[in-house]
């Protein structure tokens, strides 16, 4: 189907684009003119030959005036004029379509490709599980566990935070910890980032490894794209089992890690959000964390709270107040970010604080 979907034929040539102007052109002027057969019929070859050159100011200029057109055989130079301008730009919305068009069929065989690989994935795993399934057993282990806190607020004179997250455990009992920030703030920015926020879920939760996860999430954005449509991922997948974590970080603030000692280390990004290019950078990091170390996650609105200090301003407070509960260094973070300006949040605020137990 990926292979079908990529190979369709959609080329239009030039001849193709010229051919459809003349239509339109012919059907919304010159066919209501009384001298449309001593034009296009009598002299087709040398009406098209001015129809091109016309054309080509168009495209430098984006407009034609009637004093291009004094060798044109056209008696009626200012509606011809007039008949120009408008088909040119009816064949500028006719080529944006087309590009659109091209778009959305590169990402539908792009989303077709990451589900044949998910189904060979799913079909290995079900002829190791029969091979295997009388030789394991499982041996409960002591698992880690999470100590969570969730703080946020919405910008101030907002009516809705763009900022989405979730934290679920998966079914393969590894826990998904995710926030997402729309661009920019209100009813576009919620709707964007819940979308993320609910398709990062039903991915991970049908077994899709993270970076198909997150390409099929860009292609999604990208074929309904709309002005803005663009958001982060920042997420977290925690196996209770071992400890080992693997962050997704499109696009998002840094994740601040924090010892019991004290040492502060981040785990960032430098990749473009969800829904801007279709060949998206996919970072991906995997740390192992040990009982005691404290995790924290912010959306931009956070960070930038304190301008002057941004990262080291998080970092201070970290090593000020860490032993007190996950709940608490939430809400402490999110009033710390609020005091910077003054109590009105200028920024979509959000907090995920998470001790290893």
């Amino acid at each position: 189907m990926a292979e079908n979907v990529s190979t369709a034929k959609n080329v239009i040539t030039s001849t193709d684009e010229i051919g459809s102007f003349i239509k339109t052109l012919n059907e919304n002027t010159c066919k209501r003119c009384e001298n449309y057969n001593n034009c296009w019929k009598q002299n087709y070859h040398k009406m098209y030959e001015q129809t091109f050159n016309a054309i080509e100011i168009l495209q430098v200029r984006g407009e034609v005036v009637s004093k291009d057109l004094e060798d044109s055989i056209c008696e009626k130079k200012d509606l011809f004029a007039e008949g120009l301008n408008l088909s040119y730009e009816i064949y500028k919305v006719n080529k944006d379509w087309q590009e659109k068009v091209k778009e959305q069929r590169i990402q539908m065989a792009m989303q077709l490709k990451e589900v044949s690989k998910e189904l060979n994935k799913v079909k290995e795993n079900i002829t190791n599980s029969i091979a295997v399934a009388q030789e394991d057993e499982i041996v409960e282990n002591n698992p880690y566990t999470l100590e969570l806190g969730i703080a946020r607020i919405k910008k101030y004179n907002s009516t809705i935070s763009g900022d989405s997250n979730t934290i679920i455990k998966l079914k393969d009992g590894k826990i998904l910890v995710a926030i997402s920030d729309g661009m920019g703030s209100g009813d576009v920015a919620a709707r964007n980032s819940k979308k993320v926020v609910l398709n990062l879920e039903k991915l991970l939760n049908t077994g899709f490894e993270e970076d198909r996860a997150v390409k099929l999430i860009n292609s999604y954005m990208l074929v309904g794209k709309e002005p803005d449509n663009f958001a982060t991922i920042d997420a977290m997948v925690f196996d209770p089992l071992v400890g080992l974590t693997e962050f997704i970080k499109i696009g998002a603030c840094p994740t601040f890690i924090c010892n019991k000692n004290g040492n502060v280390c981040m785990v960032e990004s430098n990749s473009l959000p969800v829904g801007m290019i279709g060949d998206i950078e996919i970072e991906t990091k995997t740390k192992l964390l040990k009982r005691g170390d404290l995790l924290v996650m912010v959306t931009d609105g956070v960070l930038d709270a304190n301008f002057d200090k941004k990262e080291q301003a998080i970092i201070d407070l970290l090593k000020a107040v860490k032993t007190t509960s996950a709940q608490r260094l939430a809400d402490i973070m999110l009033q710390e970010s609020i005091d910077c300006n003054f109590g009105m949040p200028k920024d979509d605020m959000t907090v995920i604080v998470a001790r290893v137990q």
